[in-house]
């Protein structure tokens, strides 16, 4: 599921009140919208890249919907390891990331993880 957008987020997929999602968001370490460095540019545009956020952009939309909490938010340990194996497959959408990967994208690149229950 992708829900870049903000006031876009579905809670029809949490059934129950007591209902938990739990999600891993590929995002930014910090905004760089104004001023997107070449390592990310060398394999996105800025439209792509205006999908990708960071964390405080996620939490401020998320707290938005009204019917859903957030028990958890953090960056995972992971992202430098599942960047690593996707640009590693032979998949064409991977073989286009390894540019910036290899421009040193990894400085700006993290992976948010982010538990909420609805209300």
């Amino acid at each position: 599921m992708c829900f870049p957008k903000a006031n876009s987020f579905p809670t029809s997929v949490m059934r129950e009140r007591s209902d938990e999602l739990l999600l891993a968001i590929p995002g930014m370490v910090r905004d760089c919208h104004d001023n997107l460095p070449a390592c990310l540019l060398a394999s996105w545009t800025s439209e792509q890249l205006d999908y990708m956020h960071d964390m405080d952009w996620w939490r401020v939309n998320i707290v938005q919907t009204d019917d859903v909490e957030i028990l958890d938010m953090h960056e995972m340990a992971c992202t430098r390891e599942a960047w690593v194996d996707w640009i590693a497959c032979d998949n064409e959408y991977a073989v286009g990331d390894h540019a910036a990967v290899e421009a040193g994208a990894f400085d700006y690149l993290n992976t948010i993880a982010v538990r909420l229950r609805r209300r």
